[in-house]
Order: structure tokens, then sequence, then C-alpha cells
């Protein structure tokens, strides 16, 4: 049986490693597929299960062919960094290391 919250956990996760990799913010995601940000927001946390509708309208404003959110994702490539900050996809929280100065 499919485990349905780590599923859809998983295409949220892959959802923001596209986001990053076409070099967009959250909000011109969500601009693009026409939906307010916090909307925009939980697709990418995996709070809420996305329509066939939302994943055609995400695959369409991130020029990917749908199948490409269900694969699973991995960690963020140095040149898929977001064009306002790095970060580190599929870590939990409590496990990331912090760097002090």
């Amino acid at each position: 049986m499919i485990d349905e919250d780590a599923l859809i956990a998983s295409v949220g996760a892959r959802l923001k490693q596209l986001r990053y990799a076409a070099g967009l913010t959250q909000e011109a995601m969500a601009l693009r597929i026409e939906c307010g940000l916090r909307n925009y927001q939980r697709l990418e946390t995996g709070q809420v299960n996305m329509s066939l509708r939302t994943v055609a309208r995400l695959a369409a404003a991130l020029k990917v062919n749908p199948g490409e959110l269900f694969v699973q994702a991995g960690p963020l490539q140095a040149e898929a960094a977001s064009p306002t900050r790095s970060v580190t996809v599929n870590q939990p929280r409590a496990n990331r290391r912090r760097s002090r100065p």
C-alpha cells in the first residue's frame, strides 16, 4: 500500500527542487499557476493534496512534463540554488548543520 502522506510530501519536495532549478521564487510560481502565495507554499510543504489540474499548471509553469513532479526529489545541485539564497532539500531541520562564527 502507498503511504499517501509520504507521496504528497515527496511531490512537494520535487516541486521545490524544480522551482529552484528554474530560478523562480514562490511568488513567481504562485502567479504563474494563478493561486495565492500561501496556497502555493502549502503545495511545496506537502500540506495539501494537489489536483491533476494543479499538476498540469505546475508542469506548464516549470516547462516540464507532469511526470517530472513524481520523480523522487534529491539534493539540490549547486547550479540549481535559489536566486536569493542557498538551501538543502530533504534534510530534517534538526539534522541541518549550523555554521558558527
